[in-house]
């Protein structure tokens, strides 16, 4: 029966027909399946959470806590002490300097005393001198004295003088160099300069006191020459001879 075999093989080829169609579902399900880890995927941004919190900085955290060397803390802590103990001193001794400016008491040979002198700015025998200057000369005149603080001269009288303080002077601006060291030179070497400067700056009178012998040394022999208008111990004032 040859012409029965080809029956059978057709019925054979139609289950190799409905084959592809089972596989068919087997492969759409595999993509599915694929795709399920791409969602894990998309969710690696999560490490950008500690990103914002960075502002944080916990590092300044124990930087607050680090102590500086112990070098610079011991010379922290010197500055200092040396700081208030300045402060300390200098608060006491004005203190002290405005007490005894002042009338106030003091002990004397065992004794509490009332003193009504307190500090001396300026010495009787010069009070007693500006006091002849004010009423024996004229308001141009110009006295040749030390160059000191609390000039009595520049003080009581209203006269002009060659050279005041320096440290009065340096803190104003002004170029005191050339007038002080001429001033010097007055008084120490008059026979060389004194007539020469005394026309240039048009002194008057020279004025003699404990403050110039204290702060020159001063020649005698020269100034023993001059005319002392006025005399009270060791205190002169003489008189220039233009």
């Amino acid at each position: 029966r040859p012409d029965e075999a080809p029956a059978p093989d057709t019925p054979a080829e139609a289950p190799e027909a409905e084959s592809p169609a089972i596989e068919a579902p087997a492969a759409e399900e595999a993509p599915a399946i694929e795709d399920a880890p791409a969602e894990p995927a998309q969710a690696e941004p999560a490490p950008a959470d500690p990103a914002p919190a960075e502002p944080v900085h916990a590092k300044p955290a124990p930087a607050a806590n680090k102590k500086a060397p112990l070098g610079r803390r011991l010379a922290c802590d010197v500055c200092l002490v040396i700081v208030l103990a300045a402060m300390l001193i200098s608060g006491v001794m004005t203190l002290r300097r405005e007490y005894v400016s002042g009338d106030h008491w003091k002990v004397e040979e065992g004794a509490l005393k009332f003193d009504e002198n307190g500090y001396q700015a300026v010495t009787p025998e010069l009070v007693e001198a500006a006091e002849w200057i004010k009423a024996n000369t004229d308001p141009g005149d110009i006295i040749l004295t030390a160059t000191n603080h609390n000039n009595a001269v520049a003080m009581l009288t209203g006269r002009s003088i060659v050279c005041g303080s320096p440290t009065f002077l340096y803190f104003h601006g002004v170029d005191f160099a050339e007038r002080y060291y001429r001033v010097q030179a007055m008084y120490e070497d008059p026979y060389n300069c004194f007539y020469e400067y005394a026309a240039e700056y048009s002194v008057d009178y020279v004025l003699i006191s404990s403050w110039e012998m204290g702060s020159y040394t001063i020649d005698y022999t020269f100034f023993d020459q001059m005319e002392a208008v006025w005399a009270n111990g060791a205190t002169k004032i003489l008189k220039v001879d233009n």
